[in-house]
């Protein structure tokens, strides 16, 4: 079970950090494939912001996923299963 908690954590990590930095990128370049593709949706559906709070949306959300990248990695790395203890606790070690 440790090893799946600790694949799939890290997975779900480094797929946060890639979504959150392409957002933050998108925030930044005027001329980003997901930001046109951002942008023509909302002007699709109707409810396109204007340029500086479009800017804020996606550069506040591309944080936002980075720093939920960076919780999952630090919480999957912090799993520990039964019986596993750290190894300065063990007497044998001493």
């Amino acid at each position: 079970m440790y090893k799946a908690v600790t694949v799939f954590s890290t997975l779900a990590a480094v797929v946060t950090f890639l979504i959150g930095f392409t957002l933050v990128d998108a925030a930044t370049l005027q001329i980003s494939f997901v930001r046109t593709i951002i942008v023509y949706l909302l002007d699709n559906a109707g409810i396109l912001p204007p340029e500086d709070v479009l800017v804020a949306i996606l550069a506040i959300t591309g944080v936002g996923f980075i720093l939920l990248g960076t919780a999952v990695y630090v919480l999957g790395t912090r799993f520990r299963g039964q019986g596993m203890g750290k190894s300065q606790d063990d007497p044998s070690e001493t």
